[in-house]
């Protein structure tokens, strides 16, 4: 009878330690100037009545940069935002932006988090996003 909890415990030290090691594992986030100001487009006409001007200051979105974002977000890979953005954004047209500007947009959410462009696109591919370490 006491196997049962033993073999569970085991499982579980297993499964947080692989979380661990993918946390561990994930690249730093990077995506292109001309990315952010796409998603800033895109932001300011699909996003912004929600989120507001500053990403935290709106009236019916969570906020999308600072401490709240940080502790959300952090240790993550960038899939987890993807994908909800994906899934439940804009509220009327849930996926209906398109995967790329989907994309775009955390490019220029990332840029609201202090994170630097550089010359390597953010990926369109949720594996490959995952694989990139949410800032926090």
């Amino acid at each position: 009878m006491t196997r049962l909890p033993l073999v569970a415990l085991a499982a579980c030290g297993l499964c947080v330690g692989a979380l661990a090691q993918t946390a561990a594992t994930r690249s730093p986030p990077t995506f292109t100037a001309e990315q952010a100001a796409r998603g800033e487009t895109i932001y300011r006409e699909q996003c912004e009545g929600c989120h507001g001007d500053k990403l935290d200051n709106g009236e019916f979105g969570v906020p999308l940069r600072g401490p709240v974002f940080a502790a959300h977000w952090h240790g993550k890979g960038l899939d987890a935002p993807f994908q909800v953005m994906f899934e439940q954004m804009p509220p009327t047209n849930p996926g209906g932006l398109g995967v790329d500007a989907y994309v775009d947009v955390l490019a220029f959410i990332l840029s609201r988090n202090d994170v630097a462009p550089s010359s390597t696109p953010l990926p369109a591919d949720p594996a490959a996003l995952g694989k990139l370490a949410a800032p926090g």
